[in-house]
């Protein structure tokens, strides 16, 4: 993710060379990947919701998602108890 981050923003500011630790590593391709998945075919009609996004690149990244049993509402919820300084039971 953080590879996909560098590339685009890298392109974006006209400096490629933020990603050149990733890609040393490896991660350019993911990267690209990546990219893809989160501007879709390009084109504004086609751009992917913010959910799609994130499941796709969880796909991609082999981050399991709802179908692996997570409760992502529950957790949501613990996350803005700890945060607001919270205790959950």
């Amino acid at each position: 993710m953080n590879a996909a981050y560098a590339r685009f923003g890298g392109d974006l500011l006209g400096k490629p060379y933020l990603a050149v630790p990733y890609l040393s590593q490896g991660y350019g391709e993911k990267a690209s990947r990546l990219i893809t998945l989160a501007l879709g075919g390009g084109s504004p009609a086609e751009e992917p919701a913010d959910r799609l996004i994130i499941d796709s690149w969880a796909q991609e990244l082999g981050i399991p998602g709802e179908d692996a049993g997570i409760d992502f509402a529950r957790e949501y919820e613990l996350a803005k108890g700890m945060a607001g300084g919270g205790v959950e039971p």
